[in-house]
This record gives C-alpha cells, structure tokens and sequence, in this order.
C-alpha cells in the first residue's frame, strides 16, 4: 500500500512539474496592467483552445478578438497565442479613434507586423502588402498610384465594370428563367463578376469567367465585346488554389508550419507555375505593344509601365523588377475581386431582409437616372457623374455593418505606450476595425488620459436616437437635408493612414456599380430563413458563408 501511495505521489507530481513546464514553454508572461481573462493564462497554448472553439462553431476567428475586448469591457486587451508568438502576449485594440491615431500618426513605432510578411512572403514577396514601411514600398505606390487617378477610375475601370455587371445581370436573367423561381446561390457568379472586372481593368482582356456560365445555360450566347481570354479557367482555378493556402494559413494553429508544409506541395507549387507565366505573359505582351506603338487600348498594366518608363527617364532611380511588377498585379487581382464580391454578397443579404430600405434605394436610383427603361440600364458615364446620396449611405452601411475585412496587423518597432500602458517591442497587435464589440453601445469607456492625441478629431460615437447599432439603417449616414455624411461615425472598413487599402477608391467604386446596376435590373424579394443567414467564414476577408438571390424584374 505504501508503495502504490509513494508512486502515485510522484506520478501526481510530475505530472504537475510537466503541466507547469509546458505552461512555461507555450504561455508568455502577460503585459502588466493590460486586461486579459486570467484562466487561460494557466492553459497549454494559452487561448489557443478557446479560439479554435470559436472558429469550429462560429466558422470566425477574427470576431473572437472582437468579443474578447467586449468580455473583458476594455479597448484594449491581451491575448496568449503561440500561433502569432511563444514568447509575448498578442495585443487586441478595438477602439476605433485611437486605431486611427495608431495607423496615421505612429507608424514609426508600431508598423506592419512581421507575421503578415512571413504568410504573404510564400505567395507574393515582392507585393507591397508583403513589404516593410521603407522607401522601396512608397515607390512601388507611387507607381500603381496611377490607378487611383481620377480619369483612370472614369475611363479605364468604370467601363470595365459596367461590361462585367451587365453580363451577370444577363447571367442572372437566365437563371431565373431556368430556375422555376427558385433561389439559387450566387456566390461564384459575384466572385467571376469581380475578377472579370479587375482583370479588365488590369489587362484590357475579357477574362471571361461569367461568360461561360452564360454560354453553359445557352450555348448560342454570345454578347461578349472581345475575343475571351484563353486558359483563364485553369488561371482562375490556380488562383484559387493561392487563395486558399493564404486563408488556411493564415487561419491554421501554426501559420509558419503551415506555410512550409504547403510550399511543398505539388499542388500549391503547380498552380504558382501557372499564375506566374500568365502574369508574365501579360507583362511581357503590354510591353511589347508599348514599344511597337500598338494602340490595344489603356489597361492597368500599360498605365504602371509607362509610368515607370517615363520616371526612368526622368532619373528617378526605380527597380525594373519584373517580379515586382507580377506579384504586386497578383495582389491586385486577388484582394481587388476577393474583397468586391464578398461585400456585394452582404449587401444583398440586407436588401432581401430589408424590402423598405430596398425600395427606398431603388426609388432614389430611379430618381437618378429616370431615362433608366427595363431594357436599358443607366450608361457608365451616368453612374460615375451620378450623385445618389443614399446609395452613398447604404454602401457604408454595408461596410460598416459586415467588417469584411475586420482585423488589420501591427507589431511594435520600440517600447511605447498605447492608452496609458507600456508595450514592449516586438509584440503583435491586432487592431479591430469590425466586429461584435462595435455593434454595442457603451462597450467601455477609457479614460482620455490614456487616449492618443488625435483621438476624438473624428466623432467617436454613433448617434444611436437613428437606430441601434447592430440595426441595419442606412439613414444614421444622412444628414437632416438628406446629404451623405462620411464622418457620421466611427468606422474604418478600409483601415487607415499609409498601410490602410490602397485599393480603396477602386472598390468602391466596383461596389457602388455592382448595388446600383443589380437594384435597378432586379427586385430581390425576402427568402425564407434557412436561406437568409448571416453565418460567415473569414480568414483574408470576411464573407457569407452563402448568399441565395431570387432577381425578379421589377415592374416599371
């Protein structure tokens, strides 16, 4: 008996010696001061448990950072993750003014995290996304800023959207003639329209990818302007295939591990054989067009180059990268048709569960372009002069309301102080731009001692007499005259400062075409709620995990 007692004991404690050694190894001591739930601190892998919970119910990571600063009631708060550090504590801040002060005016103490390059840096390393805040990433911007400017966006990108939206209300035409009236998912459809329209925009070639889900319901369908791109479903496919390493990656226990066992893999290595020769193509092609003069048309990618040639003329010491140049237009496709599609599904969610604001949308769409007949949608050149207040509003509140893309990353280049505590270098932060804790009022209150200095510049609460915030109310971005107001609250959906979405004017514009031109061809009638959820997955951005559509013609 005294035997069994003795071993027990010593099995008792090394079992314990073992628990606290694995704690020690894979826990790291909290930041003092900052609010953390204190369990977890004591569990192998930290919250590592609990979040992956979360995503195995929820199919979300990222609002669960969301709702560990509403728990805890605090902007800021602490995390014990060995998927972004063994050995520091990852930081959440969810309070929007002090974000912006972080992301406009700290950049130099608290820059892109090193993971994000680490994750990226298998898919697209020389893409600015992938870079460090230096002058090789402001010159690589300078030279796709072309695509920012204002005749690009009106001349080049504006009818490339207009062509790719009027072939999925074509597409969506049929379906619901085919469909006996039943909804069907329109999820691929929104996300071959978007990359239709990028690729256009970019290359100044029908991708085709709606096309041929034309041609599959009417094989006789034919409306395309130009010749359809050949190979683009093995190019799509292969994009896919990018996408997906990206998000599982990043929503993986280990990214870095998962990054190096996915590197070698036949599948992933194949299919970045293929995006890189079509994109090299396509490089090499716009070149040679430039050179013998061939007038094929302003693309994207012409614009960039003849940028760059005429800044290499003018001594501007620029890098000629080729590789630079592919993966920074890879970048452009993937985030610019990724981010489109799953803000147009949301917005339709809301315009089926919304008919009032749905035809209050419709009728001041009308009310703009009242030469519209059902045969015939406004014209490119009236939607980009068009000036619809509350389609402004209800493109906000989109974004405001579905945080498509809810978590932006940082990590601190020195020790600095964020809202009266002290943050050693090196540790991630997550600041929160969109999530559960945004759609409460009150969440917490922070003292403004411990506030950034432009904290406040901006209002810092939503005027909550208009509707709730977790309401879906276009109005609260109206003023009392009925014009739009950008400020009218709290809300980054796109970040901010010099890491912020420098795509941002081009997808806005791509989502305000894609909501005006789909409201004004269709009536979206409400669906019944096994087909209405809001479940959504997120991993580089946040979508439906469904989106079922049933266009109906609206009579004039």
């Amino acid at each position: 008996m005294y035997a069994i007692t003795t071993t027990t004991a010593l099995a008792v404690a090394a079992g314990v010696l073992l628990y606290l050694l694995l704690v020690s190894l894979t826990v790291p001591r909290p930041i003092p001061g900052v609010p953390h739930k204190r369990g977890w601190r004591c569990a192998p892998g930290g919250h590592l448990a609990s979040l992956g919970f979360y995503w195995f119910f929820s199919g979300e990571s990222f609002s669960w950072f969301s709702r560990e600063c509403l728990d805890l009631r605090s902007p800021v708060a602490q995390v014990f993750l060995p998927s972004f550090s063994w050995t520091r504590p990852t930081l959440i801040l969810s309070d929007l003014a002090e974000i912006e002060d972080v992301a406009m005016r700290r950049l130099g103490e608290m820059d892109r995290a090193s993971l994000i390059y680490d994750l990226l840096d298998f898919v697209m390393p020389r893409a600015t996304f992938s870079m460090a805040t230096d002058e090789k990433l402001k010159a690589q911007r300078r030279l796709w800023s072309v695509l920012l400017s204002p005749g690009f966006l009106r001349e080049v990108a504006a009818p490339r959207f207009h062509e790719s939206i009027s072939r999925l209300i074509e597409l969506w035409r049929l379906k619901s003639e085919c469909s006996g009236g039943k909804p069907f998912e329109a999820t691929e459809d929104l996300r071959f329209t978007a990359l239709d329209a990028i690729w256009g925009t970019a290359m100044n070639s029908n991708l085709g990818m709606v096309q041929r889900e034309i041609q599959k319901i009417d094989p006789y369908h034919h409306s395309a302007s130009q010749p359809i791109f050949q190979g683009a479903e093995t190019f799509v496919h292969s994009v896919e295939n990018l996408l997906w390493t990206l998000n599982w990656t990043m929503t993986s226990i280990y990214p870095r591990l998962s990054q190096w066992l996915i590197g070698h893999l036949s599948f992933f290595k194949n299919s970045q054989c293929v995006v890189d020769d079509v994109l090299y193509s396509q490089i090499d092609e716009t070149r040679a067009d430039l050179a013998l003069a061939r007038n094929e048309g302003p693309s994207g990618l012409s614009e960039v180059l003849k940028r760059h040639a005429n800044l290499l003329s003018a001594g501007q010491a620029l890098e000629n990268d080729i590789g630079a140049l592919k993966d920074e237009l890879l970048q452009f496709l993937v985030f610019g048709h990724e981010t489109t599609s799953a803000a147009v599904g949301w917005a339709l969610k809301h315009l089926t569960d919304n008919q009032d604001i749905q035809a209050r949308l419709r009728a001041a769409l009308r009310f703009a372009f009242p030469a519209m007949t059902d045969v015939k949608i406004p014209g490119v050149a009236d939607i980009v002069a068009a000036d619809v207040p509350y389609l402004e509003a209800f493109v906000s509140e989109v974004l405001r309301v579905s945080y498509v893309g809810p978590v932006a990353f940082r990590e601190t280049l020195s020790d600095c102080d964020l809202m009266g505590h002290r943050i050693p270098a090196g540790t991630t932060i997550l600041l929160v731009t969109g999530g559960p804790s945004h759609l409460v009022e009150d969440t917490y209150d922070q003292p403004s001692s411990g506030r950034g200095y432009s904290s406040g510049i901006k209002k810092k609460h939503w005027d909550t007499g208009v509707a709730s915030l977790q309401q879906f109310a276009p109005e609260r971005w109206l003023r009392a005259d009925g014009t739009y107001d950008a400020i009218a609250g709290p809300s980054l959906p796109f970040s901010t400062g010099a890491r912020g979405c420098f795509g941002r004017k081009i997808a806005l514009m791509e989502l305000k075409f894609m909501v005006a031109m789909l409201v004004l061809s269709f009536e979206f009638p409400r669906l019944e709620s096994r087909l209405s959820g809001y479940g959504s997955t997120d991993a580089q951005i946040r979508r439906p995990t469904s989106c079922y559509v049933h266009p109906i013609h609206p009579p004039r």
